[in-house]
């Protein structure tokens, strides 16, 4: 259901001359809206939810939020973003992989559905003529154990070492056709 919904929103961005891509917090209310507006009668919709309050601890996650959180009581549901449109790179793609583990843990607490969407302007994601390491993951569409030795020591934090995933997840860059001045791309991963 929730997959159909994000496609959906794609399709609907994409067709709205009005929408705008600015920050990962406004792509995260539109979001919200869009599904408060398409989902079944009787789900909740909230915005950078706190682990503790729904499961009744944060021991064990990586992370202490998720960035869209949907129930209707006996579900749950949970879409982690991204969009970085600055610099930053190769932290971004370590915090990319925090949110990958994140969901991977959520679902083993029993999420039902976890999904990853990912968009940015910035073509080092896709297409970067660096060293391989960390952007490799990114341009071969692929994410799986991050290894620390990939990730630059500049940005290398505690939790690198524990981004260990329990599986692959191989993914396809989409053109996000929104404006006219930029390339927007995309991906979007069910874990």
């Amino acid at each position: 259901m929730l997959q159909d919904l994000l496609d959906n929103f794609i399709i609907y961005i994409q067709q709205n001359p009005d929408f705008e891509l600015y920050n990962e917090a406004g792509l995260q209310h539109e979001l919200g809206f869009y599904l408060r507006e398409h989902l079944p009668k009787g789900y909740k919709i909230q915005l950078e939810r706190n682990i503790e309050a729904i499961l009744g601890t944060k021991q064990g996650f990586c992370k202490k939020e998720i960035d869209l959180f949907i129930t209707d009581g006996n579900s749950k549901k949970a879409i982690e973003l991204k969009m970085p449109i600055n610099k930053q790179i190769p932290r971004r793609m370590e915090l990319t992989f925090e949110d990958v583990r994140f969901l991977e843990q959520l679902k083993n607490n029993g999420f039902d559905e976890c999904y990853l969407l990912f968009t940015s302007n910035v073509k080092s994601f896709w297409h970067s003529r660096r060293e391989k390491k960390i952007y490799e993951y990114f341009n071969d569409g692929i994410f799986k154990t991050l290894i620390p030795i990939d990730v630059p020591n500049f940005i290398q934090s505690s939790k690198t070492a524990f981004l260990k995933l329990n599986k692959d997840y191989h993914f396809d860059w989409m053109d996000l056709k929104i404006q006219k001045d930029k390339l927007w791309r995309f991906f979007l991963i069910n874990v």
